[in-house]
């Protein structure tokens, strides 16, 4: 069951509350409740972005309602000084890792 709105170009069990066979056990980021979807903005793109690549590459750009990535928000609230508001960029939204906690 989906409990986002997922927009149409992403799989429709993109964020799930349930089992997901690409991560552990059936735990994967795409059914943790620290997942965030990181979404277009109209003004991106304008700034140089250097990645692996040794050209400029635009990230972000487009419609507000369009999602182009996933965020992790696992440094929230954390108690041992790590949370200076960080989130953790991925390009799936599949993964796993020892903070997970379900939806």
């Amino acid at each position: 069951m989906n409990k986002l709105n997922t927009n149409n170009h992403l799989l429709k069990n993109a964020v799930s509350d349930s089992d997901c066979d690409k991560g552990y056990r059936g735990d994967c980021c795409c059914n943790c409740k620290r997942q965030v979807k990181i979404n277009c903005h109209p003004s991106n793109g304008n700034q140089k972005m250097y990645g692996f690549l040794e050209d400029p590459i635009k990230v972000g750009k487009g419609s507000i309602s369009t999602t182009f990535a996933w965020g992790c928000e696992c440094f929230r609230g954390m108690t041992d000084g790590s949370d200076s508001n960080q989130i953790i960029f991925m390009d799936t939204p599949h993964g796993m890792c020892e903070m997970h906690e379900r939806l």
